[in-house]
């Protein structure tokens, strides 16, 4: 480590921070999804992953266990059902260790495709997935694209985004477990 008054800073690709230089740190790459470093000066210029950080707090859905529980305990055969259950399916397939949270999927999501969680985006970076090599994600996408029809009409609204979709499921499961 320099000497400078001012720290040395770099770039960390894999979690898009600006670190202090330091003999040693360490991290768990974005899959790991704990953003964890360990260095002799913490101090920790966010960019993108402030924003990452930020992102998976602002939203109300429902916890895995919860969403678990809900579809669980639906004796119904409706649509919510039906997308509850496809949610849980590419939150289960996605390849990434410890994801458990429809919250890190969408993070994960907007890390990969850095658009707009829409039907064409996801169907696109679908198209794009080699596989062989990526079949987890694949069968991810699959499910969520499942989710855009809920009516299961073939025809639905292109431009509505994943994350609305899983707020609708939400209330409706908060709903119905307030009555």
């Amino acid at each position: 480590m320099t000497s400078n008054k001012f720290p040395v800073l770099r770039q960390c690709k894999t979690l898009g921070v600006m670190l202090n230089e330091c003999d040693n740190f360490e991290h768990r790459s974005r899959q790991g999804r704990l953003f964890k470093l360990i260095a002799r000066s913490p101090t920790i210029f966010f960019s993108s992953a402030a924003t990452t950080m930020t992102s998976i707090n602002k939203y109300d859905f429902l916890t895995h266990d919860e969403l678990f529980n809900a579809v669980e305990n639906d004796l119904s055969d409706n649509n919510f059902k039906t997308s509850a259950t496809f949610l849980l399916s590419a939150i289960n397939d996605w390849p990434t260790s410890n994801l458990q949270e429809s919250a890190e999927l969408i993070s994960e999501l907007k890390f990969e495709i850095k658009d707009k969680l829409i039907f064409d985006n996801l169907n696109n970076y679908r198209k794009y997935l080699k596989p062989g090599k990526d079949s987890w994600k694949m069968e991810a996408i699959s499910s969520l694209i499942e989710m855009f029809d809920l009516e299961r009409t073939k025809q639905f609204d292109r431009t509505i985004d994943l994350e609305t979709i899983i707020e609708n499921i939400s209330g409706h499961y908060r709903a119905k477990s307030d009555k």
